[in-house]
């Protein structure tokens, strides 16, 4: 939160009322958060995995986020077009981004499963920051791999 602050300030001083980023190139790294995640971390469930056409994998907790997080733009109230254009342009960006990632899904034995799979395990590192533990099954399917591998030397 202090890191957002200093932001705000340096940016909104140095930065021209905040048109121009001076604190990205001071360090101070800005924080992309959502709605969804503050309620993951108040504690609110997912809810039922949906598979939307043209929108991709989403969940409850993460939809209502999203409404609350596009609900609150100031500049989405001035201007409809101007929302759409900016909304069109994060599809693209976020499809462009996923293209890499196109071959694995064509080799998986269950596309949906992989997709619902990285989906979960997505959410639960952006609620977590990064901090995520691994399950007790994890780490006993790595001893098993492990133990075959010392095996094969």
């Amino acid at each position: 939160m202090l890191i957002s602050l200093g932001r705000f300030l340096l940016n909104s001083t140095v930065g021209l009322l905040g048109t121009i980023d001076v604190a990205s190139e001071l360090g101070l790294i800005r924080k992309e958060e959502e709605f969804g995640e503050t309620l993951g971390k108040w504690g609110v469930g997912t809810g039922p995995y949906l598979m939307l056409p043209a929108l991709g994998p989403n969940d409850i907790r993460s939809g209502l986020g999203d409404v609350v997080d596009t609900s609150y733009t100031p500049l989405d109230a001035l201007n409809f077009y101007f929302a759409a254009f900016r909304t069109g342009i994060k599809v693209l960006e976020s499809r462009a981004a996923l293209m890499s990632q196109e071959q694995q899904l064509n080799q998986s034995a269950d596309p949906y499963s992989f997709v619902k799979n990285a989906y979960f395990q997505n959410l639960e590192f952006k609620v977590k920051d990064g901090k995520v533990e691994k399950t007790q099954e994890e780490e006993a399917l790595e001893d098993d791999i492990d133990a075959y591998l010392d095996s094969l030397e």
